[in-house]
């Protein structure tokens, strides 16, 4: 994942795309097992966004990719440093997490 830096109000003008790597060998993650996917995020005060107004899905299971339309509202209300992490969830109670990655927001232009 590559974003930013972003700044207040802002909507993203292409959707994001986050390609899961597998911790072990460092190559993409193969999603077909998982059923479904959402993007977690925090805003600089560690208080929770609501990103449901957004569309995540899992665009290329065997390549490891998920995609996430952003809202037509922005997400970044707040000057600061953001966190997102992809939450994967799939049968018999799996549910996997990416490792956080930071958003950097600064003052509107």
């Amino acid at each position: 994942m590559n974003i930013g830096p972003l700044y207040t109000s802002q909507v993203p003008g292409f959707p994001l795309v986050v390609e899961v790597l597998d911790s072990r060998t460092n190559k993409p993650r193969n999603l077909t097992t998982y059923t479904s996917v959402e993007i977690l995020m925090n805003g600089p005060d560690g208080e929770n966004i609501d990103t449901s107004s957004g569309t995540p899905a899992i665009s290329d299971a065997t390549g490891g990719l998920v995609q996430y339309e952003w809202p037509v509202t922005s997400l970044f209300p707040t000057v600061g440093d953001y966190t997102l992490q992809v939450a994967l969830t799939g049968p018999n109670g799996i549910y996997d997490l990416t490792i956080p990655q930071t958003i950097e927001v600064f003052g509107s232009i």
